[in-house]
């Protein structure tokens, strides 16, 4: 990642049609608003008058922690991996031990933590997950299974995370389309996919951005919530384009926030 911090200046984030605002028109590295380097003295007048001011080492600082958010699953390594088990031996050595056995290897394990690193899922509670995992691998060691065990285990901290003011507002999939879509689940070496025609997932995916923006033009984080053998597949569809994007499955959502459903991905599923 690069970026400039231009000396004496701060960083203000403004409207994208307030661009006149004196300085170095630019975008924030972070959230991608519209921004403008200006000099300090400038920046605690547009202070004072309600606009976001951001100092320089706040930048960098925000900018190397997305970064490092970002790409946490490919900054994990398997050796971290190992030292993270070692360290739950210590307080959970029955779960620990499975590790690197016949039930669980080391491999599988980093498959899982790297899994929900990529989707922003945080790996701090380890003995739930590695709980989870053992259980599901005793029954298949499926990689998606394995994730989802991992995340069903999870499921509070999920859902508390992305829920606003104790609601979550998910995006749905219309039902006669989303069993046409089980349907059309086929496993290969990459793990799951949709074996459905090439129209279908062009207008599903078009649906989907549809639902996606409006959520976001509401002001609301996109959620999608689907079933738990289709999790897996939407979230490499439409995580390609929007990293960020939240998917979780049904068995995901807990009693803790009410339910309010902002949108649902519909398709003439009949024409195609």
């Amino acid at each position: 990642a690069r970026g400039v911090l231009p000396a004496g200046k701060s960083l203000v984030l403004v409207p994208g049609d307030d661009l006149g605002l004196q300085g170095e028109v630019t975008v924030d590295p972070v959230f991608g608003l519209p921004a403008a380097w200006v000099a300090s003295d400038v920046a605690e007048v547009q202070e004072r008058q309600g606009r976001t001011v951001i100092d320089r080492a706040s930048v960098m600082v925000t900018h190397l922690s997305e970064l490092v958010t970002t790409r946490a699953d490919e900054l994990l390594s398997r050796q971290a991996v190992q030292e993270l088990v070692e360290g739950v031996a210590a307080t959970a050595p029955a779960v620990a031990n499975e590790i690197g056995s016949d039930v669980l290897t080391l491999a599988e394990l980093h498959d899982v933590l790297r899994g929900l690193l990529r989707e922003r899922v945080p790996i701090r509670d380890l003995t739930r997950i590695l709980e989870a995992v053992t259980a599901r691998a005793r029954v298949s060691r499926d990689p998606d299974g394995l994730l989802e065990a991992a995340r069903t285990a999870l499921a509070p901290a999920l859902t508390s995370q992305i829920s606003a003011d104790g609601v979550l507002r998910p995006i749905t999939i219309d039902p006669m389309l989303e069993q046409r879509l089980i349907e059309s689940i086929r496993t290969g070496d990459s793990g799951a996919f949709l074996a459905v025609e090439p129209g279908l997932t062009e207008l599903f995916l078009n649906a989907a951005d549809e639902q996606i923006l409006a959520a976001e033009r509401l002001g609301h984080e996109p959620v999608i919530v689907c079933s738990a053998s289709l999790r897996p597949v939407i979230r490499r569809m439409l995580g390609a384009g929007r990293p960020h994007l939240k998917v979780l499955s049904f068995a995901e959502l807990t009693t803790g926030p009410s339910i309010e459903p902002l949108g649902v991905i519909s398709v003439a599923v009949e024409n195609v």
